[in-house]
């Protein structure tokens, strides 16, 4: 019979686990654990995913460790300690799965299984925890496991970083110039915050070539849409201007990037040709499914060979740009 101590045990490693994958995902701007259709970056990015400007799952690695590491000491003092920090990590579980679902409309499943799995340990140790010093061998054993537990995603996230962008990628790349590549979708919001974020940093940079790549995510209904409807602009040299109007937009409907491109001076019957075309849809398609191999999600950026997953930001995006050459074949 699995005892509650031991019940409580077990919760902090899987919450562990699960907080230390959610951080790789940060950390080295992969993705490698969360979908292509999960909300995982729109929820990390945000204003609750960062408290003090430190990753959330760095709190919940150290709080998870620190319940454990109580309850391997066995004391009645330690358990106590222990029971407290459970109904704190709780009632902080509680709160961030209301906001994900209240407040941001999305979701992590990384950050709902370590949210979980606070609560579940809360609720466990809603009872006093019975002192009880275990062995020196379940101590080691439960240290080694709560280890591997916080290095093995992080060792497997660092495993999974390309050390190439794909060629779909490089074959974007302008000879002479700093390339920068970026996946988007029009009607995603952390899109659009990294979008603005990359045309601020690149003002006055005639040395960089930067390239958009829109991608639909299953989530959102719309997106397809303006993704072909920036093709079709983009086919009349005015995609940068179609790709701001299209992040600022209201509705992304078929007729409302119609009128975007109207606005815009664009030919419409060009424009209503290239929308009509099956070989634009497809070309969406192949973005779309190259995408999904090459990350879990967007916005993807790559700075020459560096790819950010999720919102570029000074730590990520201004450092490699600023030792970034440009591309040379030879």
């Amino acid at each position: 019979m699995i005892t509650r101590i031991l019940f409580v045990r077990l919760l902090c490693v899987a919450a562990l686990a699960a907080s230390s994958a959610s951080l790789a995902d940060q950390s080295l701007g992969d993705g490698t654990f969360c979908s292509f259709e999960s909300g995982c970056e729109q929820v990390t990015s945000s204003a609750y995913g960062k408290p003090l400007g430190i990753p959330l799952p760095v709190f919940g690695i150290l709080g998870f460790a620190s319940v454990l590491g109580l309850t391997l000491l066995g004391t009645e003092r330690a358990n106590a300690i222990a029971r407290r920090f459970a109904h704190v990590g709780a009632v902080i579980g509680l709160l961030l799965i209301a906001i994900q679902f209240a407040v941001l409309g999305r979701t992590c499943p990384l950050c709902l299984v370590a949210d979980l799995c606070g609560i579940a340990v809360g609720l466990v140790a809603f009872r006093p925890l019975p002192p009880r010093t275990p062995s020196a061998a379940s101590r080691a054993a439960w240290l080694i496991l709560a280890v591997l537990a916080v290095f093995v995603p992080l060792a497997f996230a660092y495993a999974d970083v390309a050390a190439d962008p794909p060629d779909w990628v490089q074959a974007r790349w302008v000879e002479g110039k700093i390339n920068i590549v970026e996946v988007t979708d029009f009607e995603c919001e952390s899109c659009r915050r990294a979008d603005e974020y990359v045309r601020e940093a690149l003002k006055g940079r005639a040395d960089v070539h930067l390239v958009r790549i829109p991608v639909p995510m299953p989530i959102h209904a719309n997106s397809r849409t303006a993704a072909i409807a920036f093709h079709a602009a983009q086919a009349q040299g005015r995609g940068d201007d179609m790709a701001l109007a299209l992040f600022g937009a209201a509705s992304l409907t078929a007729p409302d990037c119609r009128r975007l491109a109207e606005r815009l001076g664009l030919n419409l019957a060009e424009y209503d040709r290239v929308v009509a075309d099956p070989a634009t849809d497809a070309q969406v398609g192949t973005a779309s499914k190259a995408a999904q191999a090459a990350g879990p999600g967007v916005p993807l950026i790559w700075i020459q060979s560096h790819l950010i997953y999720g919102s570029p930001s000074e730590e990520n995006f201004d450092g490699p740009l600023s030792r970034a050459r440009p591309h040379r074949t030879n």
